[in-house]
Parts: C-alpha cells; sequence; structure tokens
C-alpha cells in the first residue's frame, strides 16, 4: 500500500523527516486521543506501540474495523474508503464488500492462518470463562448472598453455596492467566498485517507464550479437581425437581445464556470441562505454527514456546494420573485437594507443577 500524505494540518514540521508509513506527531496525538475515548483501558503507551509497530494505513484500517470510526483527520489513510467511492453503482451491497475485500485485504499466509486461529481461539476462551464468571457465577452467588429474606430462592437454586465453590473455585485464577495472555498478544490481535520493524507475526506469539509459561501451574488444581467438580455438578443436576417454579441453577444458567451470544447453547458442563483442554490446545497450534512460522527468526522463539508447553502437558498429564490413582485408594467420593497452585520452571526452562499432597501420601 503506498503511503498516502497527511490531510491539510497534520503535516509535518518542516525539517521533520517522516518516511513513508511512519506516522507524524500530531497523528500520535489524535490516536491517544481518540483511544482514551473509545478504549479507556487501554495502556498509556498503546498508541506509540501500534505506531512503532506498524504502518499507519495499517493501524488506521485495524481502527476502522474495530470502532467503526477513526481519530480526527485519518479517514484519508483508509484506502478502502478511496475504493468504495470509486466502486460502480449498481452493485449489490454483498457484492461490494467482497470486491472491496479483494481490493483492500491481502491474501492471508499459511502463518498468518495458523497465527490468527491461535488469536481467535484464545478470544473465545477468555470470552467463555470471563462471561461464565461475571454473568452467571456473580448472578448466583447474588442469590446466595440475599440472606434470609430470600431463603425460598435459595433452596431453589438446588445447588449449594458450598458446592459451587468447590466446583468453580479456579476460575478466578484461569481467568487471570488468559486475560494476560490476550493482553500480550494485544497489538497482533488487533492489527493483522506484517510488522514494518522487520520482525515476523509468529515471533511475538512464541515471545507472549513464553512469557506466560512459568504461570501455567494455575491450571493444576482445575485440572486434578475436575472429576471431583464434575460429580458434584452431576448430583446437583440430579436433585433438581421437575415443574419446579422458581428458578433453579440449571434454569438460570439457560436465562442467562438465551440472552448471551457468546455462551448461546452451550451446556454447562461443556464450558466446565474447557480448562482441561486448554493446554493441549495450546500445545497443538504452537506445533502447527512452528512448521510454518513467517520469519526464519521466529523459528526458535516459537519452538522455545513449544516446548515448555509440552512439557507443561507432559507434567500435567502426570500430576493427574497421580491424583486418579489417589482417588482409587481412598474411593472416588473422598475429599482429596487438588495440586498445589504454585509452581514455576526449573533450570532447563521446564515448566513444573508443586505436587507435595500427592508425593507425601504416594511415597514418590
Amino acid at each position: 500500500m503506498s503511503f498516502v500524505a497527511p490531510p491539510p494540518g497534520l503535516a509535518p514540521p518542516p525539517g521533520l523527516d517522516i518516511k513513508p508509513g511512519m506516522a507524524t506527531p500530531i497523528q500520535r496525538e489524535e490516536l491517544k486521543k481518540f483511544l482514551q475515548w473509545k478504549d479507556p483501558q487501554a495502556a498509556e503507551d498503546k498508541a506509540d506501540k501500534l505506531l512503532n509497530m506498524y504502518r499507519i494505513e495499517d493501524v488506521a484500517e485495524a481502527i476502522r474495523d474495530k470502532f467503526g470510526m477513526l481519530p480526527q483527520g485519518w479517514r484519508s489513510l483508509v484506502k478502502s474508503d478511496q475504493i468504495t467511492k470509486e466502486l460502480p453503482r449498481g452493485l449489490s451491497r454483498d457484492r461490494m464488500d467482497s470486491d472491496l475485500q479483494k481490493l483492500v485485504h491481502h491474501e492471508e499466509s499459511i502463518s498468518d492462518k495458523k497465527i490468527n486461529e491461535i488469536l481467535d481461539s484464545e478470544a473465545r476462551f477468555v470470552a467463555t470463562i470471563t462471561e461464565l464468571q461475571g454473568k452467571y457465577l456473580d448472578r448466583l452467588y447474588e442469590i446466595f448472598g440475599s440472606g434470609p429474606k430470600n431463603k425460598e430462592a435459595i433452596k431453589a437454586l438446588v445447588i449449594t453455596q458450598e458446592e459451587t465453590n468447590q466446583i468453580f473455585e479456579q476460575l478466578p485464577g484461569i481467568v487471570r492467566f488468559s486475560q494476560q495472555l490476550m493482553q500480550k498478544l494485544e497489538l497482533i490481535s488487533l492489527v493483522r498485517k506484517q510488522p514494518m520493524t522487520g520482525e515476523g507475526r509468529a515471533i511475538h506469539i512464541g515471545r507472549a507464550f513464553l512469557e506466560m509459561a512459568p504461570k501455567l501451574h494455575v491450571y493444576a488444581p482445575a485440572i486434578t479437581s475436575y472429576q471431583q467438580s464434575l460429580t458434584i455438578l452431576n448430583d446437583a443436576i440430579n436433585r433438581r425437581k421437575p415443574n419446579n417454579k422458581q428458578t433453579d441453577f440449571i434454569q438460570l444458567w439457560e436465562k442467562v445464556t438465551a440472552s448471551n451470544d457468546i455462551l448461546r447453547g452451550q451446556q454447562l458442563q461443556a464450558v466446565l470441562i474447557t480448562p482441561m483442554q486448554r493446554i493441549p490446545r495450546y500445545k497443538m497450534l504452537l506445533e502447527q505454527l512452528v512448521k510454518d512460522c513467517d520469519h526464519p527468526d521466529s523459528v526458535p522463539v516459537v519452538q522455545e514456546a513449544l516446548d515448555l508447553f509440552a512439557s507443561a502437558a507432559k507434567n500435567m498429564n502426570e500430576a493427574l494420573r497421580k491424583h486418579e490413582k489417589l482417588l482409587e485408594f481412598f474411593g472416588a467420593g473422598s475429599e482429596l485437594k487438588p495440586i498445589s497452585s504454585s509452581g514455576g520452571t526449573t533450570k532447563d526452562g521446564e515448566v513444573k507443577f508443586v505436587n507435595t499432597y500427592v508425593n507425601k501420601i504416594i511415597g514418590q
């Protein structure tokens, strides 16, 4: 895409060398003001990071696609606006959109497709568990906390607060982990073009996963307590009464999900299993990416991240095996502590999970 000169009023000061694709100081300020307005939670340096990493035309297109508008004076930077004016009259909307896509967006490479699958997969996961926590569990605990005046409504839920705690007590840690990972992936998720820095997109995926690898231990308690959580959930489901006039916890789930685009159509049991599947999913996505990295320098970084997540998957399976061994010894109904959520990495960089409770009993 050729460089488009800034509109009147946004030209660089005399003597300032602005190369094609780079933003002027005024354009940087306009983007900062725009993000403060439209995205108040964004980091203060987000605008500078975007404009240091990507061509301003690519940033403008991404901002337009996300917010449906542009910072003041940025309209001429988005080529699709110009193309829309030039399209012949009489085209259907679908045909026009199709032609615009071909004219404006570059063809995705194999590497881009795999990177975007990682980004989209994580975004869906974060959205699902965040909505589970914020829309469903918060409502459930609101009812539990309503006190004696709402005794009948609490009883009608069927499930108890203690059971709810046991099933979902590990969720906040997983939500924090995934939100932190998405924050590290935010720039390449927003602007889905190659950076002008000369680095590939894949190296940013690798770096983000490397930074988060030592925190993977937050998944340990959720995975090792999954079977117990599912048993508790199914027991509560079996206690439900037909034709219940008041709302029980499954009816509450159905009400919440019916009006929620993210959770609609999902069963509570299906959502509960998603943390169990996440680490193997990370490993699979990184395996696919390392085969088709977009830049030679990306390969060792993505491979290192893959090695750590493969180590985590292996160690998590081992922790789960030990936990299941205890359940067989004490009985399926035993109230065993889940694997500790403390962890980190070994000297060799391998992800470890502290498992002293299980090791002490098994004698390993």
